[in-house]
C-alpha cells in the first residue's frame, strides 16, 4: 500500500519461527536473538549475533537471510515504530468492510489519545515522561567527568565499566539511545539534570499529541455522490448495511478434551514458557 515506506517484521514473531523450527540451544539463542534486536549500538548487536552463531548456526543464517535491517533497531533504515496485527482479523472481509473497519479503528483511537492528551499536565506526554522517569532513576547510579573545554557540553559518564561520551552540541552519545529515540538518555540526564525536556524530539511533547489528534474522525453515515467521470452515469454510493461483530473471530479449532491434538497442543505451551 506504502512502497517507499520501510516495511520490517516483529521481533516477537520471529522469535515464534524460531521457537518453531530451531529446538538447538533455544534458550541461549532466544536471548541473544532479542537482545540484538533491540541493541543501540553495532558492536552490541554484533556481540549478540556471534552468540546466536556459535548456539545455532541455523538461526544466525535464517536471520541473515531475512536482512537484518528488517528487524534489528540498530540496523532499520530510518525510524522504527512497533505496529501491532490490530486489523488481523478484518482482513478476511469483504474491502467495504475492511475500510470501514480501518476508519472504526482510527476513530476510536483518535477519541482515545485525544482525551489523553487533554488530561496530561506535564510538557512531555505520557509515553515520553515515563521513559524519562525511568531514565532519571537509572542515572543516578552513574559518575560523571566534565571535559576541559571553553563550553559544558562536552562530558564522559561511567556507567560501572562503560564509560559514555555526551556531545550537547551535536546532540550525541556514545550509546546510540539519545540519536535514535532522540529523548534524553541515562548519560544526558546525569550531565544536565535540569530542562530534560529540551532535548526531547518533538514527537513525544504534549501538544504534538495533542495537535495530531485535534481533527475528529466523521461516522459516515450519508450519501455520496461520485462525479469524478464526466459523460458517465451518476453512481450513488452508500454506508456498508453490514454491521461486523467486536472482537476477533475464532480461526482454530477446539480440540475435543484427551483428544491426541488437545494434548500436543498444552505441551506446546508449557515447552514455550508461557504457563
Amino acid at each position: 500500500v506504502y512502497p517507499e515506506v520501510n516495511h520490517c517484521f516483529c521481533a516477537y514473531h520471529l522469535s515464534r519461527n524460531i521457537i518453531t523450527n530451531y529446538k538447538e540451544n533455544l534458550e541461549v539463542v532466544k536471548g541473544a536473538f532479542f537482545a540484538a534486536a533491540y541493541a543501540y549500538t553495532n558492536n552490541e548487536f554484533t556481540h549478540h549475533m556471534d552468540i546466536t552463531e556459535k548456539a545455532n548456526k541455523k538461526v544466525e543464517e535464517y536471520l541473515n537471510s531475512i536482512g537484518v535491517d528488517k528487524w534489528s533497531r540498530v540496523t532499520v533504515l530510518g525510524y522504527d515504530f512497533k505496529c501491532r496485527t490490530t486489523t488481523k482479523s478484518a482482513q478476511d472481509l469483504p474491502i467495504t468492510l475492511l475500510l470501514e473497519s480501518v476508519r472504526g479503528m482510527q476513530q476510536d483511537w483518535n477519541v482515545k489519545n485525544r482525551k489523553e492528551a487533554q488530561s496530561t499536565f506535564t510538557k512531555l506526554a505520557k509515553l515520553g515522561q515515563k521513559k524519562l522517569e525511568g531514565y532519571y532513576k537509572a542515572s543516578m547510579k552513574l559518575t560523571i567527568r566534565k571535559v576541559q573545554q571553553p563550553s559544558e557540553d562536552i562530558f564522559k559518564v561511567k556507567n560501572g565499566t562503560q564509560i559514555f561520551i555526551v556531545n550537547m552540541k551535536e546532540r550525541t552519545c556514545s550509546c546510540n539511545k539519545f540519536q535514535m529515540e532522540e529523548l534524553s538518555c541515562e548519560s544526558v540526564i546525569k550531565g544536565k539534570q535540569e530542562e530534560l525536556e529540551d532535548y526531547c524530539f518533538d514527537f513525544y511533547f504534549t501538544s504534538t499529541l495533542l495537535a495530531t489528534y485535534s481533527t475528529a474522525v466523521f461516522l459516515v453515515d450519508y450519501e455520496m455522490k461520485n462525479d469524478a467521470y464526466e459523460g458517465k452515469n451518476e453512481i450513488s454510493i452508500f454506508p456498508s448495511k453490514e454491521i461486523t461483530l467486536t472482537g476477533r473471530r475464532k480461526k482454530k479449532r477446539f480440540y475435543p478434551a484427551g483428544s491426541a491434538e488437545a494434548r500436543n497442543h498444552v505441551k506446546d505451551v508449557h515447552d514455550d514458557g508461557n504457563i
